[in-house]
């Protein structure tokens, strides 16, 4: 192992990644492609290894945004992007040619703009659970860019009959508790809770990612403790190269959960476990400084 690379440990008797003194970088570093590389790969594997092997998490509670973003205020600022996403492989929608005129509807009632004026496929993004396969012509509305509450829709049918949909709201975590975040965030769950077959609220994957406030910048490894203990959440694993340090928590304070395959270090052997909250923090190339990612229960943005 060359010096000043990540050392592999184990905690809990399960992989993680202990990164060497060179972890969160230093402002003077180079980038390489072989850095940005691996951190995509890593948190492509990760988000892949957990949607692939989600049960049905609980709905959640009003409280776990409160916490979530209160939690966040502690460590970047009010400018930093609050982000919730919900995706949907069971939408009520008709397979036929009514598709488009029904997501139009949709899209109206929800205040969007269609993006979408033909039938014309749609991509998975990075954002995604991964690539949808053989998906049928899909269907994009956003609201207007100069709308401070940016709000997005995806829907494509898929070929076993079902509708994948992609809806996210996003806006400043210094505005999460205002009326108009409420209001629209209102708006959206009683919608897709009406289009839901099951007619359960929608279960959002809540994001913050802002910079790192001034005294994480000077002292990041703070960051882990204070997350542990806001959150009552104990360490599943942790990775860490020369520009980031993440790591993946389970929180009593949170309800919704995903499930996920670990791997015994030593064995091989697999075994269930939860995850509820990730955080990361990545070393700016251009700016140096500490960008912060939370999110729960899993980033799906890039750090």
């Amino acid at each position: 192992m060359k010096a000043g690379q990540p050392g592999i440990t184990t905690h809990h008797g399960y992989y993680t990644a202990s990164g060497t003194a060179a972890a969160y970088g230093d402002s003077g570093a180079r980038p390489g492609l072989r850095f940005f590389g691996l951190v995509l790969l890593v948190l492509l594997a990760l988000i892949g290894l957990a949607l692939q092997h989600m049960q049905a998490p609980s709905t959640g509670s009003p409280q776990d945004g409160r916490l979530f973003t209160a939690q966040a205020g502690l460590w970047t600022d009010e400018n930093a992007r609050l982000i919730y996403s919900y995706r949907s492989y069971s939408l009520d929608l008709p397979q036929d040619e009514r598709f488009f005129e029904a997501a139009k509807l949709l899209a109206s009632r929800l205040g969007l703009s269609p993006v979408t004026k033909a039938p014309a496929a749609l991509t998975a993004t990075s954002e995604s659970d991964g690539p949808l396969e053989q998906a049928q012509p899909g269907f994009t509305a956003k609201s207007p860019e100069t709308d401070p509450l940016r709000t997005s829709l995806h829907v494509t049918p898929l070929p076993d009959g079902r509708t994948y949909m992609l809806l996210s709201l996003e806006g400043r975590l210094g505005d999460a508790s205002a009326a108009p975040w409420q209001a629209q965030l209102q708006l959206l769950e009683t919608e897709m809770t009406a289009l839901e077959p099951s007619g359960q609220p929608p279960v959002w994957n809540m994001m913050v990612q802002g910079e790192a406030l001034p005294r994480l910048q000077n002292n990041p490894d703070a960051l882990w403790s204070e997350l542990s203990s806001g959150f009552d959440a104990k360490v599943l694993s942790r990775y860490a190269d020369s520009r980031t340090v993440s790591q993946t928590f389970d929180s009593a304070s949170l309800s919704r959960s995903a499930s996920f395959p670990l791997q015994h270090f030593s064995t091989g052997a697999r075994q269930k476990g939860t995850l509820n909250l990730q955080a990361a923090l990545h070393r700016d190339t251009e700016t140096g400084h500490l960008r912060l990612t939370l999110g729960t229960p899993l980033i799906t943005i890039e750090y």
